[in-house]
């Protein structure tokens, strides 16, 4: 499994969030982990993918980060 950091501020983290489920939905790609935790510096959502391809597809799309499920 692939996971995709995100880091998002706290002004953009209600607008960012819908954005990330509404493009999921019109892929019909359904991540395994979907979270999101406070850090001094915003929020930082991280989604699994049980496909390299989605996971990667959304980092671009997101500007996130691809790491292993460990990371």
């Amino acid at each position: 499994m692939r996971s995709v950091l995100v880091h998002l501020s706290d002004r953009q983290i209600t607008t960012r969030m819908n954005d990330m489920r509404l493009w999921l939905d019109s892929r019909r790609f359904e991540p395994s982990i979907f979270t999101c935790e406070a850090t001094e510096h915003g929020f930082v959502a991280r989604i699994g993918f049980k496909l390299d391809a989605e996971a990667e597809a959304f980092a671009r799309e997101f500007e996130g980060r691809v790491s292993s499920s460990g990371a």
